[in-house]
């Protein structure tokens, strides 16, 4: 949201800016260093701010950690859910690099082959940037009404993503501490509208490999993003008849 520029008054003296109105979309959300206090939105668009003292350092109190970020909500596709089931979408104005966490169960890979039916919402854990080795899956699917980010649709081809993940996640791996749960920070692109879904990429090949057509999935309830059209290019224009000549010749020698 835009902040309204302040008028003058009929003296030419500035008026006195208004008071930022609670839940506003530029209210900022605790930075990313910050997992003792929740990120998640109120209903009513003011960020939660609650205590949290995880074990895997997922920064949601209990009430968004049970319910899920109450700046979207999960909600079956209007036109066609027997093919795009629930989506998630917006329930206010969100600001460009709003951050979401994508959240489940750490799973081995051994633990992971008995879990085919989560194949579909698994991202992989890769705590490190710098080897980006995996470590893990996350599962979100046993968390169905919290881990809300599992719905966001992938954009069809005249669509485009509003969310792409970043390089930090929660949860500790190996023998000695591993957390039961983590997960990933995502980030929005850009500003996302109320009642906009929300849609991230699922990777290259993700639906080819799957037999699945793609197929835009906004509608005028629940929109997305839309590409721009294309510039046609413009002809080049044709060189002079002495430049012609003139490399003819060179290629003849």
């Amino acid at each position: 949201m835009k902040r309204e520029r302040s008028g003058e008054d009929s003296a030419g003296a500035e008026a006195p800016k208004a008071k930022r109105r609670a839940g506003a979309a530029e209210a900022e959300q605790p930075r990313m260093n910050v997992t003792n206090r929740c990120w998640a939105r109120t209903a009513a668009g003011r960020n939660c701010g609650a205590a949290c003292s995880r074990d895997d350092g997922i920064p949601y109190c209990k009430v968004h950690f049970k319910r899920g970020d109450s700046a979207v909500k999960v909600v079956a596709h209007d036109e066609h859910p027997e093919i795009f089931g629930n989506v998630l979408v917006a329930t206010q104005d969100l600001p460009k690099g709003y951050k979401f966490i994508y959240w489940g169960d750490l799973l081995r890979s051994s633990e992971l082959r008995k879990r085919q039916h989560a194949m579909e919402h698994v991202i992989e854990f890769c705590p490190n940037p710098y080897t980006n080795q995996v470590r893990g899956t996350i599962d979100p699917t046993a968390h169905p009404e919290g881990s809300v980010l599992q719905y966001a649709m992938m954009p069809g081809p005249g669509e485009c993503v509003n969310m792409a993940p970043t390089w930090t996640h929660f949860g500790r791996y190996g023998k000695n501490g591993r957390t039961p749960l983590a997960a990933r920070v995502y980030k929005l692109t850009r500003p996302v509208p109320k009642g906009q879904q929300i849609s991230h990429d699922y990777g290259s090949g993700w639906m080819e490999c799957r037999g699945i057509k793609k197929m835009n999935c906004g509608t005028k309830k629940y929109p997305m993003p839309l590409k721009k059209p294309r510039k046609p290019r413009k002809p080049r224009a044709a060189a002079p008849p002495e430049a012609v000549e003139e490399a003819a010749a060179v290629a003849a020698q």
